[in-house]
């Protein structure tokens, strides 16, 4: 067990003071873009649904707080947006964010994006009333440039 350690490339700062957390994240050789977004977890509800896949709405909706689960996917999905942001235009609509058997969160790009060697990793977490999620856009081909 012990403390939590961060996904193989992600290099954390913290500083904590009270009643304020403050993280950095540096950008490791080989990632391309870092995406962060922040939710509350309150605004979400059945109208959202149209903004999921149907294996996400399976997956928020089985959860014990479905609000809770939507806010941390859809913070999960503009993450990778915006990590993307520099490299690749891609749409929200476009991602999926699927749980591994040990729930951890797992992101299918379009076709597109994963058949040229790109891939995303997340980090989702809750803390009412917020769900947050960072995600890493990396490259896995040899041949790193840029698309637009």
């Amino acid at each position: 067990m012990g403390r939590p350690r961060p996904a193989s490339g992600i290099h954390p700062a913290r500083r904590h003071r009270p009643h304020c957390t403050a993280a950095s994240v540096t950008q490791p050789p080989g990632v391309f873009g870092i995406g962060v977004d922040v939710e509350l977890i309150s605004r979400w509800n059945d109208a959202d649904i149209r903004l999921f896949t149907a294996a996400e709405v399976a997956h928020c909706r089985a959860q014990g707080n479905p609000a809770e689960s939507f806010a941390g996917r859809w913070c999960a999905k503009e993450a990778v947006v915006k990590a993307f942001g520099s490299v690749a235009v891609v749409g929200v609509r476009e991602v999926e964010i699927r749980a591994e058997e040990h729930g951890a969160p797992h992101v299918v790009l379009p076709a597109r994006l994963s058949a040229a060697g790109w891939q995303a990793k997340v980090s989702i977490a809750h803390q009412a009333p917020l769900a947050i999620a960072i995600a890493l856009v990396e490259k896995s081909s040899p041949d790193c440039t840029r698309e637009r």
